[in-house]
């Protein structure tokens, strides 16, 4: 799917988020450098900006930020995982798995309709690979 980029800045900027929702995207990502902050409420007021356009245009955000805050945000601004402030890391959720049928297993709870994960080889895959996306129909 579509990705609307947004960079640093940018997310403060209504209107950029709702082109790329009016263009498609099936998600907001934002790539900032935070450090200029420095330890002050400004990180967190940049990442709550990114909350609110995912609230506004009802898309989730992926937002990495080289000295944190690095979050995942679900279409109605809520984090669903945060790497803090001048922390380093990666993100993982708790789903809760049910019935398997042939190569797919329902997921009960801890992802929402639409939202993609790398379920296996993740460590294997690099910048520039290709990711196979598997049909969201429920079996």
């Amino acid at each position: 799917g579509k990705l609307g980029p947004l960079i640093c800045y940018e997310v403060v900027f209504p209107g950029l988020a709702q082109e790329a929702a009016r263009a498609g995207a099936r998600a907001l990502v934002t790539m900032t450098n935070d450090g200029w902050f420095g330890w002050t409420s400004g990180p967190r007021q940049h990442l709550v900006h990114g909350q609110l356009r995912a609230a506004e245009n009802g898309l989730p955000l992926l937002r990495a930020a080289n000295t944190g805050i690095s979050v995942i945000v679900d279409r109605h601004g809520r984090n669903l995982g945060e790497i803090g402030l001048g922390e380093s890391g990666f993100l993982v959720r708790e789903v809760e798995l049910g019935d398997v049928a042939g190569n797919r297993v329902a997921v009960l709870r801890g992802l929402s309709p639409g939202e993609r994960v790398i379920t296996m080889g993740a460590a294997m895959v690099l910048d520039g690979d290709v990711v196979e996306v598997m049909p969201t129909e429920v079996p």
